[in-house]
């Protein structure tokens, strides 16, 4: 069955015309599968759909967004998602199909907002603009705030994320909504072995990386749940930079399998191991509001997750709907595990079976995919309603990089200055490193090493710098550590101490 045929028609009162851009192309990833979800639906109401897609892996392309581009009301559209060239072209196909204004969502990146700003400058007063903040993360919060004046609204997708707009952008706080993600809900959740006398299933439903979802801790929860007794077979299902390390993982340690799903059968392929599993495990150092969490959830699947986004607003309640457990952004992996074991015992001991029952009564009465559309569809009228907010054309469309700023590589050599001869790891592998790098090796200070909380696959590296966790710096001979994060690096100060606990000098860039 199709996602299509999932969305029985429900015609809109005045169905209008929505652009949505994807700058990364159709990644697989929860934006994607929101945007597909979104604009298949909407479609089935009569509205005009655009997805402008930028460059992508094609084989993601071809297979994440299925049959979107079969339908009659949908235009799926490659290659151009950061011009405002083709964003007003779009723009302009939709309006004169509607007769109206075109709302537009840009999504992940600043480009991609100043393209849709830039847009508005070719055609005055056509586009309304609604910015989606599906993270809650600094880079989303600064991007939201620096095309304020752009945005007829905002949608917040979780209440996490939606209380910290209001705090940080004032100006907006009127325009910003909280509609989180809509999820597929069947009448009633699918029927399972009896737990008693089986092992424990769980399963981990998305991609195969450290920097967000932190993977590695999965296999050590694995290990850590075998060695008390608890025999928990565990399914990994996706795919990722991280593939080979866990079948490796995997190949050693019974009761871990490692899954890859043809992509060309979307969310089918993973609702087949969410109907056999008993939980899912979801150790993220960050989420907006995770679909993987959802998708369990209307499947009876106890989600066991870290306290990030959106979990709260899902799981806590009378009764709950499954568990939290601590894991901050700078905990090990071994930590990680422990605690995500811990989280599977406190499952067990509420009862896995009446923790899924609740997860899916709350699916089904908070997250189910016609509240999402409902509550969309009926935002989108309304702002088409409202004044235009076209980008003032005394302003510049290109943004401010909120990651690098444009004195990052003076302040960052600054720092490095008092450390000549000194053996320095620079902490963060993100943009701002990759940025200050090659000026940075030139400062007198001896650049050991690039450390990061999610350190690639072993033999990563950057100019030939290799990128490590802290663990191995003192076998580096590190001796001080500098903050290469101008987003982060406010956290990362106060995470100091583990650092300081093994030898190792802290320095900050921006203070």
């Amino acid at each position: 069955m199709t996602d299509l045929q999932r969305h029985p028609p429900s015609p809109s009162p005045n169905p209008g015309a929505c652009l949505i851009t994807l700058p990364h192309g159709a990644i697989t990833g929860g934006i994607t599968t929101w945007a597909k979800r979104l604009a298949a639906s909407l479609a089935e109401r009569g509205w005009r759909i655009c997805l402008l897609l930028g460059t992508g892996p094609p084989s993601c392309d071809a297979g994440t967004l299925g049959d979107l581009s079969s339908h009659p009301h949908i235009r799926v559209v490659p290659g151009d998602a950061h011009t405002p060239e083709a964003v007003a072209r779009e723009a302009a196909a939709l309006a004169a199909l509607r007769n109206s204004p075109v709302v537009a969502l840009p999504t992940y990146t600043s480009a991609a907002f100043a393209a849709v700003a830039g847009a508005t400058q070719r055609l005055p007063g056509v586009i309304r603009t609604v910015g989606v903040v599906h993270s809650d993360i600094a880079y989303d919060r600064l991007n939201t705030a620096a095309h304020e004046p752009l945005l007829t609204g905002v949608v917040a997708v979780s209440r996490d994320i939606a209380h910290g707009l209001q705090a940080f952008i004032p100006a907006a706080s009127q325009r910003i909504e909280h509609i989180p993600y809509g999820i597929s809900v069947p009448a009633s959740p699918p029927r399972r072995q009896s737990a008693v006398g089986r092992p424990l299933r769980a399963v981990y439903t998305g991609r195969f990386e450290n920097h967000q979802k932190r993977v590695a801790a999965l296999v050590e929860a694995h290990r850590q749940l075998r060695a008390r007794g608890v025999p928990l077979e565990l399914t990994l299902v996706g795919s990722g930079p991280l593939l080979a390390q866990l079948q490796g993982a995997a190949a050693c340690s019974p009761g871990l399998r490692v899954v890859t799903p043809d992509p060309h059968l979307g969310s089918d392929g993973v609702v087949e191991h969410l109907d056999q599993a008993d939980l899912l495990l979801l150790p993220s150092r960050f989420e907006g509001l995770s679909l993987s969490m959802l998708e369990a959830m209307a499947r009876g699947c106890v989600p066991v997750v870290t306290r990030v986004s959106g979990a709260e607003e899902a799981l806590a309640g009378l009764p709950p709907a499954g568990v939290i457990v601590d894991a901050p952004p700078g905990m090990d992996d071994h930590a990680v595990g422990a605690a995500l074991a811990d989280g599977v015992l406190r499952a067990i001991s509420l009862g896995v079976e009446t923790l899924g029952q609740a997860a899916f009564d709350r699916a089904r009465a908070r997250f189910a995919d016609t509240l999402m559309v409902d509550a969309s569809a009926a935002l989108f009228s309304r702002v088409t309603t409202q004044p235009p907010r076209d980008w003032p054309t005394d302003r510049p469309l290109v943004p401010e990089d909120f990651t690098v700023p444009a004195d990052a590589c003076e302040r960052t050599a600054r720092a490095l200055a008092s450390l000549h001869g000194a053996k320095v790891a620079l902490w963060g592998a993100g943009r701002h490193t990759r940025a200050v790098l090659r000026p940075a090796l030139k400062s007198g200070a001896r650049i050991v090493a690039i450390m990061d909380d999610a350190p690639d696959p072993a033999g990563a590296s950057i100019e030939s710098l290799p990128v490590v966790g802290a663990k191995q710096l003192p076998a580096l001979g590190v001796t001080d550590v500098v903050i290469s994060s101008a987003l982060h690096e406010d956290d990362l100060w106060g995470r100091r101490a583990e650092l300081e606990s093994i030898g190792l000098r802290v320095h900050r860039v921006y203070a």
